[in-house]
């Protein structure tokens, strides 16, 4: 039925509507431009990742190892061929020039051909070329920058004075993010004889200039020697899941977005068809069946979706370079943007089929409009037939399938589709709530302006419903994010480094050989030892008497669940008697030399890896030795306040009086009185045991708190399109109730009403929808906050009691403005254009 009449008459109809669906069509518009930036983002940064991963690895392949390679690992790398290229990697302590401090730097010895692909980038030119040489390194902006040096200074490493001959900006092959924790210091390959040190991580890149199956080749050399691997296809799989993770989150806030500006369009086209149940019934009474009839608001859909889908894929496009701005600097490669043909089409069907879906229930009323509501208004009562179920059916699924695509897994999509609609039906409720409410208070009210505006909120055509929905699903989607945001921002601003409980240095693997050495220098250098855990690694043997290789618990490649990693396991001592234990008896000691001692287990490592039960018996393997425990109880996946070290991380708490002699380290927590013994103890333990790990926790926390700050740059971007997309659902909103508004106003006004009183009744009006729809919204997002924090997060939600009075009242003045900013004008309309227009 879509013929030549159908879209001329469409567009006839439509040419005194445009105007009011401009808002509507804008906030769609906002909504599908979220979705396409992300896609158009993740599109061009795929396709940049996919041209210069071998500019990620530095090339091919990659084969490392924690020892120098052995002669028959020297002949393995002589036989490959190609172009090659080592480098060797160690941390160790820094003393810049004219500083008494030392620091930790990641050392790169390297050969002047690394990397194969790519190149380094350094100030001034020429510097790579004086490092080569001899004698000299490159240093990290960053390092610099703390040390208080420049290039042409000095930096000791491991006894040996090196030259600063430049600064180095940055290569593709090094992880943006751990460049943050460890910047790394680069210098000749030839250097690295003169220094002392055995810690290190030995790697050789190759380039081949012929075809080469690196996936069988990889599988050849891990299956025949003891070394790690590493091709471009690893490099492509992992920066693939990385974008998918991302993109999955960034579309669920961008689905908030669409679904606000879906509710716009089907807000607007409510309305639209109601006005024109008339024309309608008159082309009924002409011959026209309500198919035909129909199909006209149809086409009217269907060009909306259209200009939606083109203007949004225009806007997203664009938004795809601003979008990544927070976070440029961490991502590896420099993006080249281009249009994305995916993304526009994406745009233009995401456009067209959520207009049409939520098009659908409008335009199943007016195929219900019979012809005799061209000769009485008032005919008959529809009732809700069944087919409108359906739609209702139609557009849930709709919902719940745009949530999936976004956000990749069918649970989330089911958990946001049900959250979605029962936030809407929350907020209806309230609405036709407060309606009733006002029906019986209204005739109450003595003032006659005050009492007017609150009958305009139940009285035909009020726009209560419309604006509580639109204004209230904006502020829950846009408060639980920032809320959300708060919360985890707040446990990373709350940490307070100068408690007991956090370290300034973590030693987490010291051995029985050097504790006694390290507990000297801690006390020579003047620090204070926090904590000492003795910690365990622990393999499983067997459960419940059949060994791993017999146990279900095997996947797909056909590696057991609990022979993936080690377990770790600590003792217990009286720091734990805040665990909070789900099932079983805690007991902290046992003497009992014979049984199966009862250990605690982490309720994550026991029930998802595992699956045993609190009974259960199982062998652990350290070494060479085994150790019969049972399931005494299960505690809950949390943190403990007191540790820096999370309990859900040590997974296994054995009882004091047994196991002691298993082969164990320690973990040390250390905290100092000022920087300068930190500072001299870390050089110290650093240059006497260059294996020992040792973690700078205020460095660590610090690092996080930075990558997260740029992450919540792009979280604040999505969420602008949320708030702009719901500022014009609300515009919209109060647009279309703009005639009823004249024809109110012109009747008070023939009446005797004064400019006052009619903007007094404005006033009441819409600051009655403003305080319903927000304080609704807030609450839900309150709800919805607290699940996402305590349940999904696992941070304390604390309200945010300045944020909150500061939304509240910026929504309500919103809602105010924007209703008088449409009304004006109003009062100076001549009573005459309304009596003619009802003539």
């Amino acid at each position: 039925m879509l013929d030549k009449w159908t879209w001329q008459m469409a567009n006839r109809d439509s040419k005194g509507s445009r105007r009011r669906l401009l808002p509507f069509l804008s906030a769609m518009v906002i909504g599908v431009a979220a979705l396409v930036a992300i896609l158009s983002f993740g599109h061009s940064l795929e396709r940049t990742i996919d041209q210069d991963a071998g500019s990620l690895l530095g090339g091919d392949l990659r084969i490392s190892s924690s020892d120098p390679f052995t002669p028959t690992e020297e002949l393995l790398i002589d036989s490959l061929g190609g172009m090659q290229a080592r480098r060797v990697s160690f941390a160790t302590s820094a003393k810049f020039s004219g500083q008494s401090e030392t620091r930790t730097v990641q050392v790169r010895a390297i050969e002047q051909q690394f990397p194969l692909y790519g190149d380094i980038a350094v100030s001034p030119h020429g510097a790579e070329g004086e490092m080569h040489s001899g004698g000299s390194v490159l240093v990290p902006r960053s390092t610099l920058s703390a040390a208080r040096v420049e290039p042409g200074d000095t930096v000791t490493i491991r006894g040996r004075h090196f030259l600063i001959a430049g600064i180095l900006l940055g290569a593709r092959v090094e992880n943006a993010i751990h460049m943050l924790f460890e910047p790394p210091v680069y210098m000749s390959l030839a250097d690295l004889d003169s220094l002392q040190g055995s810690s290190a991580t030995y790697d050789v890149f190759f380039r081949f200039n012929r075809d080469m199956d690196l996936v069988a080749l990889e599988a050849d050399i891990q299956k025949s020697y003891e070394v790690r691997t590493r091709i471009v296809e690893d490099e492509k799989e992992d920066w693939q899941e990385f974008l998918a993770l991302l993109e999955g989150f960034l579309g669920v806030v961008g689905f908030f977005a669409l679904i606000l500006g879906s509710l716009g369009v089907g807000s607007v086209l409510q309305v639209h068809c109601k006005e024109r149940h008339d024309t309608v019934a008159v082309m009924r009474c002409l011959g026209a069946s309500s198919g035909r009839a129909t199909s006209v608001y149809l086409v009217q859909a269907i060009a909306m979706g259209v200009i939606v889908g083109v203007a949004a894929g225009v806007v997203g496009t664009l938004g795809q370079v601003i979008l990544p701005l927070g976070i440029v600097d961490l991502l590896p490669v420099d993006i080249n943007y281009r249009v994305s043909l995916k993304g526009l089409l994406s745009g233009l069907g995401i456009g067209v089929g959520a207009t049409l879906l939520f098009a659908l229930l409008p335009l199943s009323g007016l195929r219900e409009v019979s012809p005799l509501e061209a000769l009485r208004t008032a005919y008959g009562h529809r009732r809700i037939r069944k087919s409108r179920l359906g739609v209702y059916a139609l557009i849930a699924l709709g919902t719940g399938l745009c949530a999936w695509a976004q956000s990749g897994r069918v649970v989330i999509a089911i958990i946001y589709t049900v959250a979605i609609g029962i936030c809407f039906g929350l907020l209806a409720l309230t609405a036709l709530g407060f309606i009733k409410l006002a029906r019986a208070i209204t005739p109450q009210i003595r003032n006659y302006a005050i009492r007017q505006g609150m009958a305009n909120m139940y009285r035909p055509n009020n726009q209560t419903l419309l604006m509580v929905l639109a204004l209230g699903l904006g502020t829950v989607m846009i408060m639980t994010q920032v809320m959300t945001q708060g919360a985890v921002v707040g446990a990373y601003e709350t940490m307070n480094f100068e408690a007991v409980e956090f370290p300034d240095l973590v030693l987490p693997t010291v051995s029985s050989e050097e504790l006694e050495d390290v507990r000297n220098l801690v006390r020579e250098h003047g620090l204070d030892i926090v904590s000492q855990e003795i910690m365990i690694s622990l393999a499983v043997d067997s459960i419940y008497g059949r060994s791993i290789a017999d146990s279900a618990m095997v996947d797909t490649a056909g590696r057991s669940n609990a022979d993936r990693s080690s377990h770790f396991a600590t003792f217990a001592d009286a720091r734990l008697d805040s665990l909070t234990v789900l099932e079983g008896t805690f007991e902290p000691e046992w003497h009992d030399t014979v049984g199966a001692a009862p250990v605690a287990m982490n309720s994550l490592l026991a029930r998802e890896e595992l699956h045993v039960a609190v009974g259960d018996t199982i062998v652990f393997r350290v070494n060479d030795e085994t150790a019969l425990v049972r399931i005494g109880s299960i505690f809950a996946n949390a943190a403990l306040q007191s540790s820096f070290v999370p309990l859900a991380a040590r997974g296994i708490i054995l009882p004091r009086g047994v196991l002691e002699t298993l082969p164990h380290v320690r973990s040390i927590m250390l905290k100092a009185d000022d920087t300068q013994s930190l500072s001299a103890f870390y050089g110290t333990v650093t240059d006497r045991y260059p294996d020992l790990p040792v973690l700078n926790v205020p460095l660590i926390l610090g690092v996080v708190q930075k990558v997260f700050s740029r992450i919540t740059y792009m979280i604040r971007f999505m969420s602008l399109f949320s708030i702009i997309a719901g500022i014009m659902v609300l515009a919209g909103a109060v647009m279309v109730s703009r005639q009823a508004r004249v024809e109110q106003t012109v009747l008070l006004k023939t009446l005797g009403a004064s400019k006052k009183q009619v903007y007094t009744i404005m006033c009441t009006e819409y600051l009655c929808l403003g305080f319903l729809a927000t304080a609704t919204g807030l609450g839900l997002a309150m709800a919805a906050a607290w699940a996402i924090t305590g349940f999904q997060l696992n941070v304390v939600m604390v309200v945010p009691k300045v944020p909150l009075a500061v939304a509240a009242g910026v929504l309500m003045v919103l809602t105010l403005g924007v209703g008088l900013l449409n009304s004006r004008g109003i009062y100076a309309r001549p009573p005459l254009e309304v009596l003619r227009a009802e003539v």
